[in-house]
């Protein structure tokens, strides 16, 4: 509950923050697309301010532009006829995006961090340096290149943003019950622990599996080109076709299927020779 209530920063406060970030440091650049929205800045000032650190979930960090796009999308809200409780009336429904395996990728979870750093940042939360460690230790360990013989691979969206879940809550637990400040603890959970590490450690890759019928196998196999020829080829020698009568010297003479076996003794064909000859 505690992400979706509302979370206000008054004008003045607002147009002090990009003042006191770009004094602080110079170097920075600030545009729409790295700019924090309205609500996430908000969000992280009131956990400065009450000394009340928490993760914040990756579907709320957006962008100025992103948070723009997001409005100009929705439809435009038409009066209800039907009663409505006060519950409804007064429930904040924030835009939010969607995270998934499917529609992130690496350069998403770095957006994810990047606008999150920037937001404690401008509201010194704080320092800059401090909460940018944190993104490049995090993205250096799902970005290292892994040998294919290995068998493994890199964690996925879903599984980055369980890993930096609980990473936030260390850094809460250490701002809340020891009483550190949010500099100190992320660099206790940065550079001195290795949670990080363990969480987002290459996991094996899943294997292959076959059903039964998947199996190629003599009766289901079915070849194209060179293969089919071969199938047919073998089904002929399954059921062969009996030679009946062979030729020699003019005559015709009739063939048992034993003696196509190797089983007619040789007297008979010697004799059938004799004949032939004579």
């Amino acid at each position: 509950r505690r992400h979706t209530r509302s979370f206000h920063v008054t004008g003045v406060q607002t147009c002090a923050l990009p003042i006191s970030f770009f004094r602080d440091y110079p170097s920075e650049v600030l545009s729409p697309d790295t700019c924090p929205s309205g609500r996430l800045i908000a969000m992280a000032h009131s956990q400065v301010q009450k000394k009340d650190i928490a993760w914040i979930p990756w579907k709320y960090r957006l962008s100025q532009q992103r948070l723009e796009e997001i409005q100009m999308a929705r439809p435009s809200k038409v009066a209800k006829t039907e009663p409505t409780s006060l519950h409804q009336l007064i429930w904040d429904d924030p835009p939010s995006i969607d995270v998934s395996n499917a529609n992130m990728g690496f350069n998403g979870i770095r957006t994810m961090l990047e606008l999150v750093a920037t937001a404690y940042a401008l509201v010194q939360g704080c320092h800059f340096g401090r909460v940018k460690a944190y993104n490049l230790k995090f993205l250096g360990l799902i970005s290292t290149r892994l040998d294919a013989d290995l068998g493994l691979r890199h964690v996925n969206v879903l599984e980055a943003q369980a890993a930096d879940r609980m990473l936030w809550g260390i850094i809460a637990d250490l701002t809340t019950d020891k009483g550190w400040n949010l500099n100190d603890s992320l660099h206790e959970v940065t550079v001195l622990r290795s949670d990080m590490i363990g969480l987002l450690q290459p996991r094996p890759k899943a294997i292959q599996r076959y059903h039964n019928s998947d199996i190629p196998t003599a009766s289901n196999a079915k070849g194209k080109g060179r293969g089919k020829s071969k199938s047919k080829k073998g089904s002929s020698s399954a059921n062969p076709k009996w030679v009946s009568s062979i030729q020699m010297q003019g005559t015709t003479f009739s063939i048992c299927m034993r003696y196509q076996r190797s089983e007619e003794h040789t007297s008979e064909l010697q004799s059938r020779e004799t004949i032939s000859y004579a």
